[in-house]
């Protein structure tokens, strides 16, 4: 049983004046979460200072660094790409992010040398957000993962995909509940060619009570282009929803999209393996 002295309560303060908070303070409460970035910067500058603050909630990724700031002992969910982690992380964003990208939609519609201006781009722009491999890089996805990699200097570790990362940051500090049922997993070409078709399902196998591989070894989307060619996807997916066990609601994998086609063929909806790990885990509790 759990020692009561070690029990502790937080206030969630968020919509409450600095007033109203002070009285609860008057009362003996010490700690207080806020969702609001901007009401929790005005209200910590408005109340006593012994308080210990927290936030609550998800954060939207401009804010993570100010909230680091505003409550640097917390254990905050950082967004990372499509999902978030309970983990103490700051998330570093490169600059210009929203006109970054690997390159490989426009090489596989033929433009290889537009392709290669925009990987360039995205790996001097990530060497400078991560200070030259001081802090790990981690991609969303690991399509985009492998085709930087044939650029990186050889021997270089700091770049990650959601399963790499999990396995190499994360596990050691979470714990899993699983959920009941059984969950799809899509083991990606470019993550199967970086050797983490394993670490995939057994993260996978820490979240659910049963894993149901698709049996596809390729989604069909090649780069983009099952959008404006549907029919690769089609046939690379052909019989995936006959594949999948009764009472299966929910597949994972490390590619958007992959994703996309899984779910269009599969019958079921198709996610990144970042969100069951973010639905499964909680931080370990340590012994003291």
């Amino acid at each position: 049983s759990r020692d009561v002295g070690s029990v502790r309560i937080l206030a969630a303060s968020k919509a409450q004046s600095p007033e109203r908070i002070k009285e609860a303070a008057g009362c003996g409460l010490t700690l207080f979460g806020e969702n609001r970035v901007q009401e929790a910067r005005q209200k910590i500058a408005a109340c006593p200072s012994h308080l210990e603050w927290h936030m609550l909630g998800h954060l939207q990724s401009n804010k993570v660094r100010e909230a680091v700031r505003l409550a640097p002992g917390d254990a905050l969910e950082v967004i990372l790409g499509k999902g978030a982690l309970d983990c103490r992380v700051e998330a570093v964003y490169p600059e210009n992010a929203e006109n970054l990208c690997c390159g490989l939609a426009f090489e596989s519609k033929g433009f290889p040398e537009q392709g290669e201006i925009k990987r360039r781009e995205l790996a001097q722009a990530l060497r400078k957000a991560g200070e030259n491999g001081k802090y790990p890089v981690l991609f969303d996805t690991s399509p985009c993962l492998l085709r930087m990699k044939e650029i990186l200097p050889s021997g270089r570790t700091d770049y990650y995909e959601p399963v790499g990362f999990i396995q190499q940051f994360l596990l050691e500090r979470l714990e899993f509940e699983k959920i009941a049922g059984p969950v799809a997993n899509h083991v990606t070409c470019s993550a199967r060619k970086m050797g983490l078709a394993k670490a995939q399902k057994e993260i996978l196998s820490l979240c659910a009570e049963k894993v149901i591989d698709t049996g596809a070894a390729c989604c069909g989307f090649a780069g983009d282009k099952g959008f404006t060619v549907p029919e690769l996807t089609a046939s690379a997916l052909e019989g995936l929803k006959e594949r999948l066990s009764p009472g299966c609601e929910s597949g994972y994998s490390t590619s958007l999209t992959c994703e996309i086609g899984l779910g269009r063929h599969g019958g079921i909806p198709f996610y990144s393996v970042v969100y069951l790990a973010d639905r499964c885990a909680k931080r370990k509790i340590k012994a003291v």
